[in-house]
């Protein structure tokens, strides 16, 4: 996983993300959706009992890439000025749907999750206010964006 211990908390304490993906003209669409984040596999997943009939699905079917935005308002401040605002974008790429919830999910922890449609794997991720430790990712990109 991509993710410090404080990031990977973080996410699975959210109900909701907002999935970009590239609509069938190239501009972007936004959608909000639900996931779990898988750590042992490393995926975060996006599920839905009606997904299959998305536009977000087509989408994803057309071109894998995504962006997945996890954000909420902290309880205290976590940055500058009193800032409350916090979040995870997670840049990805998508792959293996399904429809069946027995074909892809036999723990029964998550059977009220849905049906799982598609995996995310995460190639990128940065944050803001989530924690004062920086990913070894973000902390990789921001060294090579200082350079």
């Amino acid at each position: 996983m991509i993710y410090t211990e404080s990031e990977y908390r973080y996410l699975i304490d959210q109900a909701l993300g907002r999935l970009a993906t590239i609509g069938p003209v190239g501009a972007p669409q936004v959608h909000p959706v639900a996931f779990w984040v898988d750590k042992h596999n490393g995926t975060i997943d996006i599920g839905g009992p009606d997904l299959a009939n998305s536009q977000k699905y087509r989408d994803i079917q057309a071109d894998a890439r995504v962006s997945l935005v996890v954000d909420d308002a902290a309880p205290h401040p976590v940055g500058p000025g009193g800032q409350r605002g916090r979040g995870l974008e997670i840049r990805a790429v998508s792959s293996k749907s399904c429809g069946a919830i027995d074909r892809c999910w036999k723990n029964s922890a998550t059977t009220s999750f849905g049906y799982i449609l598609v995996e995310l794997w995460p190639g990128t991720s940065t944050g803001q206010g989530v924690t004062t430790e920086m990913s070894p990712l973000s902390a990789a990109l921001d060294a090579r964006s200082s350079a």
